[in-house]
């Protein structure tokens, strides 16, 4: 089943989001939307879990598969850079 999960970032800085568990770091400017568009895994039901810190959030899907990433519509690889 095809998935989406959304994170708007609404605070005046960049919001770095990890996504376990391929420790794939993301940095989301102020004011854009990063979504992960997965396939949903066939084994659990329907889950998301995140964390949230002071350095920012780490979310966990229920995938097997690594999803694919926008930033504003766009296409966009891990901010390996970090």
């Amino acid at each position: 089943m095809k998935r989406t999960y959304m994170i708007r970032n609404e605070r005046p800085e960049v919001l770095d989001v990890w996504h376990e568990p391929w420790c794939h770091p993301y940095q989301v400017p102020s004011g854009s939307t990063l979504v992960f568009h997965y396939d949903a895994s066939e084994r659990q039901r329907y889950m998301v879990e995140t964390a949230v810190t002071k350095e920012g959030i780490t979310i966990w899907l229920d995938t097997d598969h690594v999803p694919d990433v926008t930033l504003d519509d766009l296409p966009v690889e891990p901010s390996w850079d970090q």
